[in-house]
């Protein structure tokens, strides 16, 4: 699970969930024997107008190059955010070769609106905007997503930790065109739709439990 706030008030506490009940019904109702009343009020990036992205992996400069030259293997069209401090201990640098090879079909930033280009604060956003995703756990939550998101959702497919430029061309490739790619946009296509009715004013459960939530706290 995700964003996790405790909100107290002369009642009860409140368990505020930036998830939707049919993303994860199983683990809702366990944690609803335990922790009463839960409000579930994502995904929060269709609730609210800008909600900052925190997740940040960090890996060696050897990682950076596969990463890069995996993708530019693919020959497909890429935006790449790269963070400078996202290499251990170095500004992120990547080859000449790649840059130039890549002019034509590539645009790379330091930061980019998330929200508006991939509605990717969190992973649960990514999930809710309808994209198949490529993971590459590191710590926290990550490989409790990464699971969800490979076995129990159907949208993504993992990269091992010894990540080469093969494996990342390789699934860039099945998820964008690829029979087993195919499904995955659908089955994304499918949770993009859930999370939009329920977040749906007036009937989205979502949407009633943070009226709910309000008129709890006033």
């Amino acid at each position: 699970m995700r964003e996790i706030d405790r909100a107290v008030t002369k009642k009860p506490a409140a368990i505020l969930l930036n998830t939707f009940d049919e993303l994860e019904q199983d683990v809702l109702a366990h944690l609803s024997t335990v922790f009463p009343p839960i409000y579930t009020i994502g995904p929060l990036c269709a609730l609210t107008n800008h909600f900052p992205s925190t997740n940040v992996t960090v890996m060696s400069p050897g990682q950076l190059v596969e990463f890069a030259w995996g993708l530019a293997n693919t020959k497909v069209p890429f935006l790449w955010i790269i963070r400078p401090d996202i290499v251990r201990g170095e500004t992120a640098i990547l080859p000449p070769e790649f840059v130039e090879q890549t002019a034509a079909r590539g645009m790379m930033a330091g930061w980019c609106p998330q929200e508006e280009v991939l509605k990717h604060p969190a992973f649960l956003e990514s999930v809710c905007g309808g994209v198949p995703v490529v993971c590459w756990p590191f710590f926290a939550e990550q490989q409790i997503n990464t699971w969800f998101a490979c076995e129990k959702w159907g949208v993504g497919r993992e990269i091992g930790n010894d990540v080469r430029r093969e494996q990342v061309e390789a699934m860039v490739r099945e998820l964008m065109v690829g029979e087993e790619g195919e499904g995955m946009r659908t089955k994304a296509a499918e949770w993009r739709r859930k999370a939009e009715e329920a977040v749906a004013p007036g009937s989205g459960l979502s949407y009633v439990n943070f009226e709910r939530l309000v008129e709890e706290l006033i």
